[in-house]
């Protein structure tokens, strides 16, 4: 995949190196590379989808309930993506108390292994009210954290 090599980086032998090898202009080309849709198994609505490098979508029941997640910048890790709650959204939502999951405080992380693979840990939403953490077990799996392959869709 040509997405993970950076032209400008060389090696002694004058040979090109792969992406996670690379300096500080490897965080671009990784977060350009998970934007779409990763499932389990992508027959099945259930996943994530990641849009323009800020927002991603967690689908835990299609049409009924979503959780819309925002990145939290943080450049000490390449490879990891931190995120934080925005929103809820649909009917499944409603029963969910969101006012005090509304914080700075991370929900997940994203964990780029390359070619068409992430690592998502679910870490569940911090309430601020009573400072801990609530529904730590994953919401779009039984596992956590969970491979997940990227879809065509």
């Amino acid at each position: 995949m040509l997405k993970e090599f950076k032209m400008s980086q060389r090696n002694e032998d004058n040979k090109i190196q792969p992406c996670r090898e690379c300096s500080d202009e490897c965080g671009e080309e990784v977060t350009n590379n998970i934007i779409g849709r990763w499932s389990i198994n992508c027959d099945n609505p259930i996943g994530i989808t990641i849009k323009d490098n800020n927002e991603l979508i967690m689908t835990i029941e299609p049409n009924q309930y979503y959780v819309h997640l925002i990145k939290i910048e943080d450049k000490t890790e390449k490879n990891n993506i931190k995120y934080k709650l925005k929103q809820f959204e649909g009917v499944g939502a409603k029963e969910v108390y969101s006012e005090a999951y509304l914080n700075d405080k991370e929900v997940a992380v994203i964990k780029f292994l390359g070619g068409d693979e992430i690592e998502f840990n679910w870490l569940g939403f911090y309430n601020k009210v009573n400072k801990q953490r609530q529904y730590t077990e994953s919401l779009i799996s039984n596992e956590n954290p969970i491979v997940l392959k990227k879809c065509d869709d």
